[in-house]
């Protein structure tokens, strides 16, 4: 019997480390499921990725979606980080070929000759590398739609 008592507080104590050390089963930050769709130039985006990015005092990873025929969809699992994010939305585009092929593209460069072998982006950096996007996530399936359109060029 007295053998059975100390085991008891010992079991006790080894299952409140254990949860103590696991952190009480949280895994991050809490992370939104986001849908949502991407208009460029008055045409769904085709082909390319969106990435939220914790911004300010949120802090958690950036999460990426890929953006197909203008929609796009985060799992809650792998969504944006609750709370202030920058929004970069880029397009991808077939360069004609794969991107890991060294021979092509050596092929590919050697053709342009000293002119960038992959296609430039057409969707303007302040969507993207400087993008001025910001959203705050704070709740679920958040439904987003973005509407980019090209720069206007001064008329005179």
């Amino acid at each position: 019997m007295t053998s059975q008592i100390k085991t008891v507080p010992f079991l006790v104590l080894t299952t409140m480390m254990a949860l103590f050390l696991s952190g009480c089963g949280r895994t991050g930050p809490q992370r939104v499921a986001v849908r949502g769709t991407v208009i460029f130039d008055s045409q769904p985006l085709e082909n390319g990725r969106i990435t939220f990015v914790p911004m300010a005092e949120t802090k958690g990873p950036a999460a990426v979606a890929v953006v197909q025929n203008g929609f796009f969809v985060f799992e809650k699992k792998t969504g944006p980080v609750m709370g202030k994010n920058r929004v970069e939305i880029e397009s991808m585009l077939d360069p004609g070929f794969a991107l890991d092929d060294e021979a092509a593209y050596a092929k590919a460069a050697t053709k342009y000759r000293g002119k960038p072998v992959l296609p430039r982006d057409p969707i303007p950096e302040t969507y993207n590398r400087k993008s001025e996007l910001v959203i705050v996530a704070t709740g679920e399936n958040m439904p987003l739609d973005f509407v980019l359109n090209k720069p206007s060029i001064g008329r005179r």
